[in-house]
C-alpha cells in the first residue's frame, strides 16, 4: 500500500502584512522572528517598528536562532521562541518530520535554506508555510521584496536531507509553540 503524502499549510499566512528584511546582509533571523510573531499576533504593530534593528545581534554575538530568541524573551517574557539543533548529520529526515509536526498544529517555524552563490554556501533564514504533496518544504520568498506572503518555493525533502548531511550549517530550526 502506498503511503499517502499530505499537503499542509499554515492557515491565513497569505493575508499577513509583508515583512521586509531591513538589513539585507545580516537581518534574516530577526526578520523571520518578526514574521512568526506577526503570524501569531503576539505584539502590536507599534511594538514591531524597530524590532528588526533591536534584535539584530550580528555585532553582539551573532544572529543565531538561540541568541535572538533569548534576547526577545528577555524583553517580552510572554513570547517563547523555541530552538532545536538537529546536530547529527543523518538527522535531516527527523528535522523534516519535526517541521511537519509543527505545521500540523499551526506553529510557525524558521529554517536555514542553503544558497550557492559565489562558489560557496550561504544561508538564508526563511519561514516555512507548508509542506506539499510532492515532498517539498514550502518556504516564503520575496522577489524584489514584493508580495512576500503570496510566494513560496519548494525545497525538496531530498535536497534538505542532502544539505543537512553535507554542510556544517542549517541544522537548527526555530518556532513558536502552539
Amino acid at each position: 500500500m502506498e503511503e499517502k503524502i499530505e499537503k499542509i499549510f499554515l492557515l491565513g499566512y497569505q493575508e499577513m502584512e509583508v515583512v521586509k528584511q531591513r538589513d539585507p546582509s545580516h537581518g534574516c533571523v530577526p526578520t523571520g522572528c518578526e514574521w512568526m510573531i506577526r503570524y501569531k499576533k503576539l505584539l502590536r504593530d507599534d511594538d514591531l517598528i524597530k524590532f528588526q534593528e533591536e534584535f539584530n545581534l550580528f555585532e553582539k554575538g551573532g544572529n543565531t536562532f538561540k541568541n535572538v530568541a533569548e534576547a526577545i524573551q528577555r524583553k517580552y517574557q510572554d513570547i517563547h521562541i523555541e530552538t532545536h539543533d538537529f546536530k547529527k548529520d543523518d538527522a535531516g529526515l527527523e528535522k523534516i518530520e519535526f517541521i511537519k509536526s509543527l505545521i500540523r498544529v499551526q506553529s510557525p517555524c524558521l529554517i536555514s535554506v542553503a544558497t550557492k552563490e559565489g562558489g560557496g554556501t550561504n544561508w538564508h533564514i526563511m519561514p516555512v508555510v507548508g509542506l506539499d504533496d510532492e515532498q517539498k518544504v514550502l518556504v516564503l520568498y520575496h522577489p524584489e521584496n514584493k508580495d512576500i506572503n503570496k510566494n513560496y518555493e519548494g525545497k525538496s525533502y531530498s535536497d534538505i536531507i542532502k544539505i543537512h548531511k553535507e554542510e556544517l550549517g542549517g541544522k537548527d530550526i526555530a518556532w513558536i509553540p502552539k
